[in-house]
């Protein structure tokens, strides 16, 4: 029994022999087998808790965002844009609200796409087709929902699609604006049109805004878009897994953008556009004036540069523009078979000869270079031999040796060609001009003192500068030898004899002379023709005065201002006035103008009459133009009578108004 308990006592443990065994056969002892296994486990475990990490601190927000995208969806709120108002804070522009039926792309699967148009087009009246190219103008990517009807009619086609959501996912119904004209024509080339912007402006100059967005694209709705357009919100809209939405979460107000008050007087305004259209009708009644098919009149205030009135004929009816069913409205406006060019803005975007209107100039150059003096007299005979040409005056007969305010009376052209020849006498030499290409006589001189051969710096787009010609310029336009030889390339007497009473290649706007005669009525200080006057809030509160350039003094000597004054006074009522017939003695108010009647080409002559008053101090210049009217005195003259005379009635009614009120405050 001892020998058996001694045996098995000495016999090694199980676990050991086998781990001996296992040494034995080359295998690792367990410790380090369990230290391999342990730095593997801890390495996974490392990655494992870094890929958390990762997916929850470093990617929670965009799988958050992702999240909370599968359940809202920002629809914008859109801004209504300013209004526009006149100088007395009458509308001329404001907003319409209107429902639209918009498509959110991520809201819908492409494969569905196709039914659900089918199902929504006889909801709002259309066809699948017109719907997809309204989807086929988003831009790949976009967020922004697509416009699919931007003015639903009646409300019944909005009800049945908030009644039936779950069968159009994605679709949804948003509160937009379209812009309103009370008055239609009036001013409509001024106050401009709004559009929305384009794949290049969105890159270039409007990176702030989004696809869809509306700015201003002409007139001052363009010039002052930044402060009409306000800030878009919007309404944070809860959709569930099948694109319907379910709910309104947050919301960001939109802010609407600012008024603009222009210069514009209202009733002036459409005083002026019933004369006009009443004259060129009239015109076109006429023997003289049968080809009349348009004109243009402006009113400026004479010590600011505000502008009262802007009216170009015939205009054309803003609401057009918002009206889908009008653009065959639209397309005719800017056919090039519309002889009317009603979209032509004849105020400043077009430019013509001013004919006798100029002669103002001619005069104070003529008086500046000491060529004349206003009491100096010259023969007004019924024509001209000029290097052999026959140059005629208006009248065939002889009016005598005449004053500078007779010859501005009388328009007679004779007395201008003589002060034309001493400016061509001026004109410099081919030395001179190979040395200084632009070399000018006074003449030219004193037109570019007066603003014409340049923009005006009006602050609505689309003026043209016209041109005060001289030996450049003809250069450039006589260049082609198929129809010109060289000597008729130089500068010529013909050509200082025409640019003296307005001809030849002399070009202006109605703006242009307006701002000459508004120059000439307050004693020489040019200022900036302008539309803007200041920029209100929403409550009409006023925020700023909008700026305008720095006058310019043009130095005009009081003796020859004084000199051409009297003959623009002679005009309207000397005996022999050609503007008697309107603004006679019994007109309520003393003027002062000039009528012109201008040649271009073959058509018909030019109507034009420019002028002022009242004359002891005056407040208002005025010119009309009615382009192949005949004779300015008879068409273009009543439309300046009209448009003084309601404007001095109306202040004659305010006078009134004010010594009532302060006789009713000082009897109480």
């Amino acid at each position: 029994m001892s020998g058996n308990r001694g045996s098995r006592r000495g016999r090694p443990p199980r676990g050991v022999s086998e781990l001996s065994r296992s040494a034995r056969e080359g295998a690792l002892p367990i410790a380090p087998r369990i230290a391999v296994a342990g730095i593997i486990g801890a390495v996974l475990f490392g990655i494992l808790i870094l890929r958390l990490w990762a997916l929850t601190v470093l990617g929670g927000a965009q799988y958050a965002e992702r999240a909370d995208r599968n359940q809202l969806r920002l629809l914008p709120r859109e801004a209504p844009r300013g209004k526009i108002l006149d100088r007395n804070g009458e509308p001329l522009v404001s907003n319409r609200e209107v429902q639209q039926v918009v498509l959110n792309l991520q809201d819908v699967d492409v494969e569905r796409l196709p039914s659900l148009l089918a199902a929504l087009a006889p909801v709002l009246d259309t066809t699948p087709a017109k719907l997809q190219k309204q989807v086929d103008k988003a831009v790949p990517g976009q967020l922004e929902p697509v416009v699919l009807a931007g003015d639903v009619k009646g409300m019944n086609p909005i009800w049945y699609l908030q009644e039936h959501k779950g069968e159009f996912p994605g679709i949804d119904v948003k509160k937009s604006y379209q812009r309103s004209y009370p008055f239609n024509k009036t001013a409509a080339h001024i106050l401009g049109q709004v559009g929305e912007v384009s794949e290049n402006q969105l890159k270039t100059t409007h990176t702030n805004l989004k696809s869809g967005d509306r700015l201003g694209v002409s007139g001052v709705e363009n010039t002052y878009d930044s402060f009409l357009r306000g800030t878009d919100g919007y309404d944070a809209v809860q959709v569930n897994a099948a694109g319907v939405r379910e709910g309104i979460g947050r919301q960001l107000p939109a802010q609407p953008g600012n008024n603009l008050q222009l210069t514009i007087d209202l009733p002036l305004q459409r005083v002026a556009d019933k004369a006009l259209n009443e004259w060129v009708h009239k015109a076109a009644s006429m023997p003289k004036g049968h080809d009349a098919d348009g004109g243009a009149i402006v009113a400026m205030d004479v010590d600011s540069g505000e502008l009262l009135v802007s009216a170009s004929n015939p205009s054309f009816d803003e609401n057009m523009f918002v009206d889908p069913l009008r653009y065959r409205e639209v397309q005719r406006l800017y056919s090039k078979k519309n002889k009317a060019k009603p979209s032509m803005d004849r105020t400043l975007g077009g430019s013509w000869p001013p004919g006798s209107t100029y002669k103002t100039i001619t005069a104070l150059a003529a008086m500046d270079d000491k060529l004349i003096t206003p009491s100096d007299t010259l023969e007004c005979a019924g024509s001209m031999d000029i290097f052999g040409r026959k140059f005629k005056n208006h009248e065939t007969g002889s009016r005598g040796w005449i004053n500078l305010s007779q010859a501005l009376e009388t328009s007679c052209d004779t007395y201008f060609y003589q002060l034309g020849l001493s400016f061509y006498n001026q004109e410099p030499g081919p030395e001179e001009l190979k040395k200084n290409p632009n070399a000018e006589s006074s003449l030219q001189q004193w037109s570019r003192k007066f603003g014409l051969g340049e923009s005006t710096g009006v602050d609505v787009p689309g003026e043209v500068p016209g041109m005060v010609p001289n030996a450049a310029t003809k250069q450039e336009l006589y260049s082609d030898p198929k129809r010109f030889q060289a000597w008729e390339r130089n500068w010529l007497p013909g050509d200082s004899v025409n640019l003296s009473i307005g001809q030849g290649d002399l070009l202006v706007t109605p703006l242009q002379m307006t701002s000459v005669f508004a120059t000439l009525a307050n004693g020489g200080t040019k200022y900036t023709p302008h539309f803007g006057r200041s920029i209100r809030d929403a409550s009409g509160k006023e925020e700023f005065s909008l700026p305008v350039k720095k006058p310019v003094d043009l130095g005009l000597d009081p003796v020859s201002h004084a000199g051409v004054k009297d003959g623009l006074y002679a005009v309207n009522n000397g005996a022999n006035g050609t503007g008697r017939g309107v603004f006679g003695e019994s007109f309520p108010v003393s003027t002062a103008g000039k009528s012109g009647t201008a040649e271009k080409g073959t058509t018909t002559d030019l109507a034009w009459y420019c002028g002022y008053a009242p004359v002891e101090k005056p407040e208002i210049a005025a010119c009309a133009f009615i382009d192949k009217g005949g004779g300015g005195s008879a068409v273009a003259a009543p439309v300046v009578a009209a448009v003084f005379r309601e404007y001095f009635s109306k202040k004659h009614q305010d006078l009134m108004a004010r010594t009532a009120r302060r006789d009713a405050a000082a009897a109480e």
